[in-house]
């Protein structure tokens, strides 16, 4: 803070105080603690002023947590909020006591600070793994954790601000953390607890540094009993040792009371393998957005009410619908799908890719499925369910779409005419 003296005369001796101007049920000053920011000051001469340093204390009320112990998933706690300083002018001291001399300012400081509010441990990239699995596959997960505050946290640090994470599902899966084999994963919480709900599989975290992070990898492996299309769901909970608080009379406080601060989910869904047979009439093409009532309802109808045989092929899982891929290493998807019907459940879906969001089973053509184009057999027959109208129009128009490079430079606005006119009768005669 900077005080300047623009009058015409030395300044007295005096005290000039900084409190919060707007306090609210958020941002509450310690003012039993002297939660000010006091500068007292010499004689300024005329036109000089001076420079001083002090500091502010307040206690910052986060959200409780408790409101949000009913979602799945939730990103970390963060309160945004605009300090502003109100500046008190006090007389010079008499007799060793403050003057009775007092003046507010309180438009000094009109614009504030933004600062954002939050808890120290936070994951901010998710419970990590692909989101599609086979029953009885395993597959890589990472959950990390940073520690955005200036203090280093775990149980093995100087303060030994405690921090665990808890991992538990009602699946049958096994799931391994760091080597550590996490163990009763279906324990429910103690409901006579007064802490934390503790449940399934806690891991003391010994150490994060300062603005650092560490990460727990592990593997999880789905049940061979998990049947097609069940939604299976891993959740992970932060759980943080509180402070004592400085608005405690005795400013001793509960420094073992202990706060769920945040919940991550990964959710994988259990999609069977294809078969590849032969001998099979319907091939049902999937996702990972599949439900399994949807799974149900078509296999009942395909092969107890019309008596098909039928097979199973996800592009969640395969990654490709092009003609031209091998599913196995001695037969293409051309050749899998030659004399088959093939029906897809062309819901969109969320593909292991960064540089897309969603897309469905049918964008997965690359030339459409119009015989002419497609690359795949005359012999296979196509059902398209619950395309979007986009959809459609790009599996029917996809022969039309020219190859980037395909470009022609007409010379004249005849011969662009006659051009066309070649290429439309082309295609009339080519169906």
């Amino acid at each position: 803070i900077t005080v300047q003296n623009r009058g015409g005369m030395t300044s007295p001796s005096e005290k000039v105080v900084f409190s919060l101007l707007d306090p609210s049920d958020s941002i509450i000053p310690v003012t039993d603690k002297k939660a000010m920011m006091p500068y007292d000051y010499a004689a300024i001469s005329e036109g000089q002023s001076r420079e001083a340093e002090g500091s502010l204390a307040y206690v910052i009320s986060l959200p409780e947590v408790v409101s949000f112990t009913d979602r799945d998933d939730f990103d970390p706690l963060v309160v945004a909020k605009r300090l502003r300083l109100r500046a008190t002018q006090l007389g010079p001291q008499e007799n060793g006591s403050d003057s009775c001399f007092r003046r507010d300012y309180e438009s000094f400081d009109q614009n504030g600070t933004n600062i954002s509010f939050c808890h120290p441990i936070q994951n901010t990239d998710g419970f990590r793994g692909i989101s599609s699995l086979r029953a009885g596959e395993t597959m890589k997960v990472g959950f990390k954790l940073n520690n955005v505050s200036l203090q280093d946290i775990g149980s093995q640090t100087k303060d030994s601000r405690k921090v665990w994470v808890q991992f538990y599902s009602e699946a049958e899966v096994d799931l391994y953390i760091d080597g550590e084999q996490c163990a009763n994963l279906d324990k429910k919480p103690n409901e006579d607890q007064e802490n934390a709900p503790w449940r399934g599989h806690v891991i003391d975290v010994p150490r994060i540094e300062s603005e650092s992070s560490v990460k727990m990898v592990g593997t999880l492996r789905l049940s061979n009993q998990i049947p097609p299309y069940e939604r299976v769901a891993v959740k992970a909970d932060i759980l943080l040792e509180n402070l004592a608080s400085p608005l405690d009379d005795d400013g001793s406080g509960d420094q073992k009371s202990i706060s769920l601060i945040q919940r991550r989910k990964l959710e994988v869904v259990c999609e069977p393998t294809c078969a590849f047979q032969q001998d099979c009439d319907v091939v049902l093409v999937t996702s990972e957005s599949t439900s399994r009532a949807q799974f149900i309802s078509c296999k009942e109808l395909i092969e107890k009410r019309l008596g098909l045989k039928m097979d199973v092929y996800s592009v969640s899982l395969y990654g490709s619908l092009s003609p031209d891929f091998f599913a196995t290493p001695d037969k293409s998807i051309r050749e899998y799908f030659a004399g088959k019907l093939v029906i897809v459940l062309d819901e969109t879906f969320n593909p292991l890719d960064d540089s897309v969001d969603e897309m469905s089973p049918s964008d997965m053509l690359p030339n459409g499925c119009m015989e002419q184009a497609s690359g795949f057999s005359s012999s296979t027959k196509w059902l398209f369910v619950g395309s979007s109208q986009s959809s459609i129009q790009g599996l029917l128009m996809s022969h039309y779409t020219a190859a980037p490079d395909d470009v022609t430079t007409f010379t004249s606005k005849s011969e662009f005419q006659r051009t066309t006119k070649e290429r439309l009768k082309e295609e009339r005669l080519t169906g």
